[in-house]
């Protein structure tokens, strides 16, 4: 959704250079995922996916409020780095510890919640942007980040006291 209407929110705040949000995100991904790859190797899902999911949020508050390229800069950043990172420890996860005839149908459950919020997250945030601004756009989106990482800590918890 962030993706969707960063333009959109720069043109209605006229920040300039906002269009290079988009490479500061690509670099900010390229950068933290090999990184975050062999943490997540190391030492699980969890040391990467908090801090990142947190960090995605961080910047998706800051683009809440931001009307400078400085501001857009560091939110670009922080959501590229944290989004790219949390997604790939995410999805590693979904196929670490399944049996090899059931990698692909793990693989591709995961993609189900991706798909489904790339198709229906710009329309709800087309509604949310008229309704409410783009502050409310942005805060939206940083909502539904921790609310995954709530489920990611209670759920995580759960797994770990039923395999106690």
């Amino acid at each position: 959704m962030t993706s969707s209407f960063v333009l959109v929110v720069g043109e209605m705040r006229g920040i300039e250079g906002a269009p290079l949000y988009f490479l500061l995100y690509s670099l900010a991904t390229a950068t933290a995922r090999p990184l975050a790859g062999r943490i997540s190797d190391a030492r699980g899902v969890h040391a990467v996916a908090v801090p990142m999911m947190m960090l995605a949020a961080f910047g998706m508050l800051a683009a809440a409020f931001v009307d400078s390229f400085a501001g857009i800069a560091a939110a670009g950043v922080c959501m590229g780095a944290g989004q790219g990172s949390a997604y790939c420890a995410l999805q590693a996860e979904s196929v670490r510890g399944v049996s090899k005839d059931r990698v692909g149908r793990a693989a591709n459950t995961f993609y189900l919640g991706p798909d489904l919020c790339m198709g229906l997250g710009p329309v709800l945030g087309g509604f949310v942007l008229q309704a409410a601004g783009a502050a409310a756009l942005f805060l939206f989106n940083a909502t539904a980040v921790l609310t995954g990482l709530g489920l990611l800590v209670v759920c995580g918890r759960r797994r770990a006291d039923s395999a106690s």
